[in-house]
């Protein structure tokens, strides 16, 4: 008897160990890498958010990430970002040392740039793209010309001026899943004392996949409807018709846990921006906000960088703002968040890539930031073919890319506003056309040097072409022509 008892008490221990372990660890099972001694200016350039919106510290304490309350955040990011932003106004500002304090610099703002990514992104993702746009000290070794596309911290010699500062979120899917299924319970997840909402997975998932089999009729209806808009070939109807079967079983799992992992990431983009996520911390983003307000001064219905070393030395500066895909859901809340503060006055351009926000959202943020005088918004999309063309999982699951499989599967989409505003086909089916202007591009189908899938427009070439077409004049190697071009509709 005394022996069953200690073994109960042996599992009870291992039990709470176990249940803790996943408590502390749930949110952070993708922990993010730490940068080398070697790529020191990358920290610089990025804010690091945990899975509830709050800033992690950069530097790993017993293989964790700090969680960070505001006031750290804060210290944090006057520390690196601002300290980095400062070295390199300074580096900018050619004639400074013959500047008196208190005089304003005139000529070329500095402009800097909030990079959102998208959805379907771990941290690993987010360390690879600053590894590949930023220009690191061995592109400043004389004789080197500018391969990079954007200024870091410590090298200046890159394709464009902007100096870009990263959101590094964690968007991955998998991750997300679990969250949905375990973690995430009425808004908020699970801890010591709400522990055995843990044990209502199964239903969570018996109940995502009951609805995924009930609208397989639906989606069955949607596969048919988006081959349709593919400009289907002799080919495409062979394919077609060998993997409507497999697509018929998949369909119904996409449906279910696609959806899970949508709302998830849709909660994580947008508690980044939170003034107040609980009585010790504040979304990640709304952090960087205020640091950067707090450098930001408007004179004259200009924005000017205050630079700390120099006291009253000021500096013209412009912010753009660039998201893909769920990033976009990012920056329409950071454009919400800075409305009131300095730093909106800054923000002069904002470059949506294939936007995952709806368009009644999209286009309610822009009608408020142009009633106020604000940014310019341009909006770059796949061509409506290649939407529907995309293939996943060996062509086993639906057709069509991540916007696509949103509005058809994921969002109870009842109106057409309530669409992706990324979407080509959506915007068509929003208005009866494609909106006109240079600030609505779609990439032109039939060049060969196109973005073909929804990832492809986060890829370094798609991303400069955008920008180049938006403002050429920031580009420090203008003798080279961009390897793909965009075709706007006039």
């Amino acid at each position: 008897m005394v022996e069953t008892n200690v073994l109960h008490r042996v599992w009870r221990a291992r039990f709470y160990v176990l249940l803790s372990a996943s408590l502390t660890l749930a949110g952070c099972a993708s922990i993010p890498s730490s940068v080398g001694p070697e790529e020191r200016f990358l920290k610089a350039h990025y804010i690091l958010a945990h899975e509830d919106g709050f800033a992690l510290s950069t530097e790993k304490e017993l293989l964790r990430h700090k969680k960070l309350s505001a006031k750290e955040a804060r210290d944090d990011i006057r520390k690196r970002i601002i300290a980095g932003i400062d070295t390199y106004a300074l580096g900018r500002w050619l004639d400074h040392g013959e500047k008196k304090e208190g005089e304003q610099a005139m000529g070329e703002p500095l402009q800097l740039m909030m990079y959102a990514h998208g959805g379907l992104n771990g941290y690993g993702n987010d360390f690879d793209r600053m590894r590949t746009l930023l220009a690191t000290p061995a592109d400043c070794k004389p004789g080197h010309a500018p391969l990079r596309l954007f200024a870091s911290a410590e090298c200046a010699n890159a394709r464009t001026r902007y100096y870009p500062i990263f959101v590094n979120w964690n968007s991955e899917v998998w991750d997300s899943i679990r969250d949905d299924l375990f973690f995430i319970r009425f808004g908020k997840r699970v801890d010591e004392t709400t522990w055995p909402m843990v044990i209502t997975a199964p239903f969570v998932a018996a109940g995502r996949l009951a609805e995924g089999i009930f609208s397989a009729m639906n989606g069955f209806a949607v596969n048919v409807k988006t081959f349709g808009q593919s400009e289907p070939g002799a080919f495409d109807w062979l394919e077609g018709g060998a993997t409507l079967l497999p697509r018929a079983l998949t369909t119904p799992v996409v449906k279910a846990f696609g959806t899970s992992a949508w709302e998830i990431m849709n909660r994580r983009a947008g508690v980044l921006t939170a003034r107040r996520l609980d009585s010790k911390r504040e979304g990640v983003v709304w952090s960087l906000l205020n640091e950067l307000d707090g450098r930001i001064e408007v004179v004259n219905d200009r924005a000017y960088w205050k630079i700390a070393s120099r006291p009253g030395a000021k500096v013209p500066v412009e912010i753009t703002l660039v998201g893909h895909s769920m990033g976009a859901i990012v920056l329409n809340r950071a454009l919400v968040a800075s409305r009131g503060l300095p730093t909106a006055r800054a923000i002069k351009r904002v470059v949506y890539l294939a936007a995952a926000a709806s368009i009644k959202d999209t286009e309610a943020v822009r009608l408020i930031d142009q009633a106020n005088q604000g940014p310019r918004f341009w909006s770059f999309t796949l061509s409506r073919r290649d939407e529907a063309r995309e293939r996943s999982f060996f062509g086993l699951a639906p057709r069509g890319t991540l916007l696509v499989w949103v509005d058809d599967f994921f969002e109870p989409v009842v109106e057409p506003a309530g669409k992706r505003s990324g979407a080509a086909r959506s915007q068509e089916e929003f208005s009866g056309s494609w909106p006109e202007g240079p600030a609505n591009c779609e990439w032109d189908g039939k060049i060969e040097a196109r973005p073909r899938s929804h990832s492809a427009l986060n890829k370094p070439e798609f991303l400069e072409a955008a920008l180049r077409h938006v403002d050429s004049s920031l580009f420090v190697a203008s003798d080279d022509e961009p390897k793909t071009m965009v075709h706007c509709t006039q």
